[in-house]
């Protein structure tokens, strides 16, 4: 019976845990779609452009990944290959854009950057202060 009422709180405890996982992968998830959909509203992107920048993004996110992979490359190279591959995309990206939006994105990425800093010089202080 002990063992029984043991396996049913085991069972219970690891439910709620997958379950609490899997809204946190949710959140996480939504909020990186909103954040590309307010990109894309922002930009004032034509429904061309869109279907171009997805598959821009789509096709970096492949290299990207089997660069990663690539096990044959020394980290050096690696990270060449890295900054590379960046740069191309970067400037796919923007041919994509008119001028004013290639302006409108590059501020946006300099803002996105600034807030990255503020984020993590608020968690260096963070963990600063627990010690």
């Amino acid at each position: 019976m002990k063992k029984a009422i043991a396996l049913v709180t085991v069972l219970i405890c690891l439910s709620v845990a997958v379950n609490a996982q899997g809204k946190r992968d949710t959140i996480r998830s939504d909020k990186h779609n909103s954040a590309k959909e307010k990109r894309t509203d922002e930009l004032g992107l034509s429904k061309e452009q869109s279907k171009k920048w997805k598959e821009e993004k789509a096709s970096f996110k492949n290299s990207r990944d089997a660069l990663k992979a690539d096990k044959s490359l020394s980290p050096e190279q690696r990270k060449q290959k890295e900054e590379e591959l960046h740069q191309q995309h970067v400037n796919k990206l923007n041919s994509i854009l008119t001028p004013e939006q290639q302006a409108k994105y590059k501020s946006m990425r300099e803002e996105e950057k600034e807030e990255r800093q503020e984020k993590k010089k608020e968690m260096g202080q963070k963990k600063g202060s627990k010690a």
